[in-house]
């Protein structure tokens, strides 16, 4: 109420001490029931991040949460890499859920993280797709960007190795990467 938010980032648990988030899932559902109960009449929607190592952290976890709960998503395509999911099948199974995007790309290999087109998230193909849909929704630039003192020595060939620190220049790239993707995409913005 404080900010005015319209929405509220989620996440869907880490597993116990076992690592078994599996079994637990009747246990997540009833947690996020209560988040949802708790959030009715307060103009504030919850949304469903693809962290990973949590229950929602794949995409055919997501669409459990999605279609059980009826919960919308923030769509993460660098976590989902990170989990070893592909994310063109991840969006295709998701798509109709999608009402925030989370923009940051990684590498498979390495789960590095970077800017947008310059990873394997293929985010130009699915913001062209969100385009054709009308999405309307959010993206918001991941703020934990580029490149590390060190990490050019131990990954030298990593498209991420010629970044500058994260900090300002490098989310100013980022900014640039997702701004060519946007408009390659069917966007137009001030």
């Amino acid at each position: 109420e404080v900010f005015e938010a319209k929405y509220i980032r989620m996440f869907s648990f880490y597993p116990a001490a076992d690592g078994d988030i599996v079994s637990r899932r009747d246990d997540v559902m009833r947690l996020w029931e209560r988040f949802l109960k708790e959030a009715e009449g307060t103009g504030v929607t919850l949304l469903h991040e693809n962290e990973k190592g949590i229950y929602g952290d794949i995409p055919e976890r997501c669409l459990d949460l999605a279609r059980t709960l009826g919960v919308d998503l923030i769509f993460d395509p660098a976590n989902f890499i990170q989990c070893g999911a592909d994310t063109l099948e991840g969006f295709k199974l998701l798509r109709p859920y999608i009402k925030y995007m989370h923009i940051k790309d990684a590498l498979a290999e390495s789960g590095r993280v970077g800017p947008s087109g310059m990873g394997e998230g293929h985010l130009p193909e699915i913001i062209a797709a969100l385009a054709e849909d009308g999405f309307n929704g959010y993206l918001s630039l991941e703020p934990h960007l580029g490149n590390f003192e060190g990490f050019s020595e131990h990954e030298p060939d990593s498209p991420f190795a010629s970044l500058p620190p994260s900090g300002e220049r490098s989310y100013a790239i980022a900014a640039d990467a997702l701004k060519k993707i946007l408009l390659k995409g069917g966007y137009s913005f001030k």
